[in-house]
């Protein structure tokens, strides 16, 4: 983004360090998409999916990446990941688009649905931040994360409604 050159927003999305990266965004973001069109057309239709999907992949591209690249502004070297921004958008869009959605965990008994298992990731997100040697770029995916979730809830109000009576009860 140095240089005004705000494109770049867009752009890093096609950034990878390796091939195995790449493979690994490829699958997450076609089944997380594949995911997000399914729930928004159940929730809203279809013409409402194939309108609001592409609109909410270039939200999650653009806004972690733009909230990361302000805060590193000043950092050279800094150069952001959008897919993998998108892929963990994506992951907090899933869990909280529907948060009383069933599920179950081998690893993670206790979790019995999307709520529960958003926390869990977000929990888990924000340990793997305490790795001091590492070349990921973990605030992304926990700013990423953070966004999908707000975009679910803004996307489907109801969801609010629902994690209330579910923290009350």
């Amino acid at each position: 983004m140095r240089g005004k050159r705000i494109h770049t927003l867009f752009t890093s999305a096609f950034i990878h360090r390796n091939w195995m990266h790449l493979l690994f965004n490829t699958t997450v973001v076609y089944g997380l998409g594949y995911d997000m069109f399914g729930t928004t057309s159940q929730e809203y239709g279809t013409l409402t999916a194939y309108l609001l999907t592409p609109l909410l992949f270039l939200l999650l591209i653009s806004l972690p990446n733009l909230l990361q690249c302000c805060q590193k502004r000043k950092d050279f070297f800094f150069t952001s990941m959008g897919a993998s921004g998108l892929s963990f958008g994506l992951y907090g869009f899933s869990a909280l688009f529907f948060p009383l959605q069933p599920m179950g965990s081998v690893v993670f008994p206790f979790i019995s649905n999307a709520l529960q298992g958003w926390i869990c990731g977000l929990l888990i997100l924000i340990l793997l931040t305490q790795i001091k040697k590492s070349r990921i770029n973990k605030y992304l995916h926990i700013t990423a994360y953070s966004i999908g979730a707000l975009v679910a809830l803004f996307v489907r109000p109801k969801s609010i409604q629902e994690i209330f009576y579910f923290i009350i009860n």
